[in-house]
């Protein structure tokens, strides 16, 4: 194991996914990013609904658990195991966290457009738009390539960091597509 830094681990641990990815293991990382900021997103952008707070507190679940993770998987490779690195998302699982959270986020945004609408500035609630539709965009091409892939064609080269939800082989293997 190459040397870590603790004080660099305890700091990058504080962001979800962020002390994983100092460790070395990527796909957890980036899964538990996704998912803290996805949730977090949830949270900010909806003031309407009641279940705003309950978003807020699965968000803080999602720190604490990848902040003692990170910290736990620590002391494993320290003492010489091998952690492999996992993800714990499938392809269809991100694109369908992305897909909701810009859907959701969308609608938020829609309700206060027509607040705004009525009182002004359409122009600062349309770049508020923005994002919502560019994470709907992103769910939408993953499964786009994901669709291609079980078509035997070949998928963009972004996909590596997700497990493959169709159950077929391990993350680390090449996705051949000449083979049926």
């Amino acid at each position: 194991m190459q040397h870590t830094n603790r004080f660099l681990l305890f700091v990058t641990s504080l962001i979800p996914g962020a002390g994983h990815m100092y460790l070395g293991l990527m796909k957890r990382g980036l899964h538990l990013m996704v998912l803290f900021f996805c949730l977090l997103s949830f949270s900010v952008s909806f003031d309407l609904f009641f279940f705003t707070g309950l978003i807020g507190v699965a968000a803080v679940v999602v720190w604490f658990f990848s902040f003692f993770d990170c910290h736990h998987l620590y002391h494993r490779i320290a003492a010489g195991e091998a952690v492999p690195d996992e993800g714990f998302l499938t392809t269809f699982g991100v694109a369908l966290l992305l897909i909701g959270t810009g859907a959701f986020a969308l609608i938020g945004n829609l309700f206060s457009f027509l607040n705004r609408f009525l009182m002004g500035g359409v122009l600062h609630t349309l770049s508020n738009l923005f994002f919502p539709l560019l994470l709907i965009a992103l769910g939408l091409l993953i499964l786009y390539q994901t669709k291609k892939r079980s078509e035997g064609q070949e998928p963009l080269h972004f996909d590596r960091f997700f497990k493959k939800s169709d159950g077929s082989g391990s993350d680390s293997e090449p996705h051949d597509s000449a083979q049926p």
